[in-house]
């Protein structure tokens, strides 16, 4: 009996060391990326200790998204709404000056937290602690976009890319 709660304890002690260092590097990756995406150094960061709930799917009709591959027909398509809609007078890919960069956006936000903002904006900016934060940073809330499920799906796919594809724009 004691030779196996030994055991038990030994195990125990081993898969903590061993994942306990993993995820708290993912947790500090996120607060790195979140932090150059709300254009904070890290002298800034150390002053504010803020990390966005990961695991937040946000207020909105998309409740689960099953994503697979980037699909890079969608993503072509997600660009061109994207360059339509003129989203980069304000947000540019890889920094941050009027509004978030984009880059890393997947990273720090689920999927469905990114596409309910998108559909959902206007209530996700009056109760979304994330969003409220942003909009203090960067001194104005995003104008409603009135965009359909289809054209979201296509613009989180586009980020998706720019997340795996450091050359693409």
């Amino acid at each position: 009996m004691k030779d196996r709660a030994l055991k038990i304890i030994i195990l125990l002690t081993v898969v903590t060391f061993t994942f306990s260092p993993l995820l708290l590097n993912s947790r500090m990756n996120c607060q790195t990326i979140q932090n150059k995406a709300n254009g904070m150094n890290t002298e800034q960061s150390a002053q504010n200790k803020y990390v966005p709930n990961t695991l937040d799917i946000g207020i909105g009709p998309i409740k689960e998204l099953k994503l697979g591959k980037v699909d890079f027909p969608l993503a072509e398509y997600g660009k061109r709404v994207f360059e339509y809609r003129k989203c980069g007078r304000c947000h540019v890919i890889d920094e941050s000056k009027k509004a978030p960069m984009l880059r890393n956006i997947t990273m720090a936000y689920t999927p469905e937290y990114i596409m309910n903002y998108l559909l959902n904006m206007k209530e996700m900016q009056e109760k979304d602690k994330d969003v409220k934060r942003s909009i203090h940073i960067f001194k104005k809330k995003m104008p409603l976009q009135h965009l359909n499920r289809a054209q979201v799906r296509a613009l989180l796919e586009y980020f998706r890319l720019l997340a795996v594809n450091k050359n693409y724009n």
